[in-house]
């Protein structure tokens, strides 16, 4: 009798154990995130279990136990910041220091956008939230302390470069959050997503350089843009860009700026260097100790002549099926003015 009551009692026990862990465990669903160290570039991997989580940065490897679901991450100089919801759905930040292995974490009482989150950090644990409900407000969290700050127009990105300040890309400029208050520092709408680089410089989604020191952001020049050579009229040269017609071959290029076949190196996109037949969007020019993306507009594909598939990507770029990127982009912009609309699309139909 007393061994039957036994076995009654731990099936009770067991039970109501498993009822009181199983309802919020059940919220954490497997998930895996990954991304660069916006300081260093180096990259680290994210992935979350029931409550482990796997940590790989750099060539580091760790697991933590975090019992909230990870909703989005960032990492700046070897921190690595996790923004996650509780079971009441409100944001809780967790952030694990690479160097020391240690993991700490604050809730907070804003609610949680459960649709990955936009928002950056720097590397004490302060962040900036773009709020799911009004994308011109900004949840500021700095020192435990929550405010807001809501701007005249809708922000897309947040980015921290290091300083003392959050910049917000929005539709109407870019502005600096000093973790209290934004002030608008430039009329410039860059192209969004922006990335920070280790040498100081951002690079926006149509290739466009930045620079952003003492609070002022502007397009990067650099100290010299001479070219040691004469251009020819059909090429243009804008940065580290060369513009050069469809139909442009190896000998061509070389004939064009009056360069010996061996002073030009050309090279694909995946790697592979040529020294002869049809030049490409996407491919580099190497001369006169310069290196140069090749983008020509209206090749879309690389191909190096237009056809129907350049328009249908295109077509495919304005609908937003897909993002062209980089020389790619470049080439999309036919009137080469910096916009990329239907007049673009009207005149690649019109180019073969």
């Amino acid at each position: 009798m007393r061994i039957h009551l036994k076995k009654t009692l731990c099936l009770i026990i067991t039970a109501l154990f498993i009822f009181l862990i199983l309802p919020y465990s059940a919220d954490i669903t497997a998930s895996s995130f990954s991304g660069k160290d916006s300081h260093n570039g180096y990259l680290y991997y994210v992935e979350q279990g029931d409550f482990s989580v796997s940590i790989r940065y750099n060539n580091t490897n760790a697991k933590v136990t975090i019992d909230d679901q990870i909703l989005n991450t960032a990492c700046f100089d070897r921190c690595l910041t996790l923004l996650c919801t509780t079971k009441n759905f409100n944001y809780s930040v967790y952030t694990y220091d690479t160097d020391k292995g240690s993991l700490d974490y604050y809730v907070t009482e804003l609610s949680a956008d459960l649709n990955s989150p936009v928002f950056a950090c720097d590397k004490h644990g302060n962040i900036c939230i773009l709020n799911n409900k009004d994308k011109r407000i900004i949840d500021i969290i700095t020192n435990g302390t929550e405010t807001s700050e809501c701007l005249p127009s809708v922000a897309y990105q947040l980015m921290y470069t290091g300083s003392e300040d959050f910049l917000v890309f929005a539709a109407d400029g870019v502005y600096s959050l000093d973790y209290k208050s934004a002030k608008k520092i430039s009329d410039i709408v860059p192209a969004t997503p922006c990335s920070y680089s280790t040498e100081g410089l951002i690079t926006d989604a149509m290739g466009n350089l930045y620079t952003y020191s003492n609070k002022e952001f502007r397009p990067y020049e650099p100290e010299t843009t001479s070219v040691p050579l004469k251009v020819p009229e059909s090429i243009k040269i804008v940065s580290d860009l060369i513009y050069i017609e469809q139909g442009t071959t190896f000998a061509g290029l070389y004939k064009a700026f009056g360069i010996d076949k061996s002073q030009l190196f050309i090279t694909k996109p995946d790697g592979k260097s040529i020294t002869s037949g049809e030049l490409g969007t996407g491919m580099t020019a190497e001369f006169a100790g310069n290196i140069y993306t090749i983008a020509i507009p209206g090749d879309l594909t690389g191909e190096g002549n237009i056809n129907s598939r350049d328009l249908k990507t295109l077509m495919k770029h304005l609908s937003g099926e897909i993002l062209l990127r980089g020389a790619f982009m470049k080439a999309a912009d036919t009137y080469i003015d910096s916009e990329i609309n239907t007049k673009d699309l009207l005149k690649l139909s019109n180019m073969y």
